[in-house]
């Protein structure tokens, strides 16, 4: 996919007057290290910047409103295309380069994804879901600007690294905490080995504005996470009735079991999850991620300049 070229990579931010939407949510996001654009002054002239000075950082959520601008211009006034993900995604950078956070641009069409809609996701603001900062609207398209999640569910058990029974018991989990967010806010999201991705750190989240395709689940059905569950354990139905206890737990083959009629907060008090676990849970799972997945990445113009020989 080739960027519209319209100065990218601007230093000042010249965007036209943002679009905010807030929400008032029973369990915020993480104070973020910095805004999405790293920068106060960045950020200077947008809804969220005059209404939210930058927070201390603090070992806390938080619950007030977020309100997240969308603008009616190109992203590429204010990023430079870096690297190209595949599937219309891409990674930016942004003032003078100096930017170490990872950023994502994703192109949707407006006619699959009126504004409401996208609105709606915009607002879904929670520690397993990722973190959107703002979106543009440019010839006939959104791009959203988010955080970079290393690695999906998909990716890991496509190159064999599949979990643990602690690690998986760790992972659904956070799905399932994500899960009873988004039902108690009467939405839903897609859940499957693609939407569910992992960072480095062992932080695990969902994407929820990935479109639903063929054979995946909603967040709306608590079935979902048997397919998800069973991709992870490399097991279907069959094969796991045959292993049974020699390979799992009882408690794991309960679980499974228990997603076909059990609701996401009848599941989320189930002993396979009763041992508290932290990201830690995921070191070495997330370590053998990063050295062995293999990325489908392009370099585009800023990449080309930054190690031009």
């Amino acid at each position: 996919m080739q960027p519209p070229s319209s100065n990218p990579g601007a230093d000042v931010d010249k965007r036209p007057s943002t679009i905010s939407i807030s929400s008032n949510e029973p369990e915020g996001r993480p104070v973020p290290d910095s805004p999405s654009l790293g920068t106060p002054e960045r950020r200077s002239e947008s809804t969220y910047r005059s209404q939210h000075p930058p927070p201390a950082r603090l070992n806390c959520f938080r619950a007030s409103s977020i309100h997240l601008p969308i603008y009616d211009c190109s992203p590429w006034d204010f990023y430079k295309p870096f690297l190209a993900l595949g599937g219309g995604r891409l990674l930016g950078l942004c003032n003078h380069d100096a930017i170490t956070r990872v950023i994502r641009i994703e192109p949707w069409p407006i006619s699959s994804f009126p504004r409401n809609t996208i609105f709606t996701i915009l607002q879904v603001q929670h520690r397993n879901f990722v973190d959107y900062y703002e979106a543009y609207f440019f010839q006939g398209q959104v791009f959203t600007v988010s955080e970079y999640i290393d690695f999906s569910v998909k990716e890991m058990v496509n190159n064999t690294l599949y979990p643990t029974e602690s690690e998986i018991a760790y992972i659904i989990g956070q799905v399932l905490a994500g899960m009873r967010f988004i039902e108690s806010r009467g939405e839903s999201a897609t859940i499957s080995r693609r939407t569910v991705r992992i960072s480095r750190e062992g932080k695990v989240k969902i994407d929820p504005t990935s479109v639903p395709m063929d054979g995946e689940g909603s967040s709306a059905d608590a079935s979902c996470l048997e397919s998800l569950m069973l991709s992870m354990m490399n097991e279907t139905q069959e094969t796991l009735k045959a292993t049974g206890i020699r390979s799992w737990s009882h408690e794991a083959i309960d679980f499974v079991k228990a997603t076909s009629w059990a609701t996401a907060e009848e599941l989320f008090k189930h002993p396979f999850l009763s041992s508290p676990r932290g990201p830690e849970t995921l070191v070495v799972l997330c370590a053998a991620s990063s050295l062995l997945i293999k990325k489908d990445v392009k370099p585009l113009e800023a990449f080309s300049e930054r190690f031009s020989v």
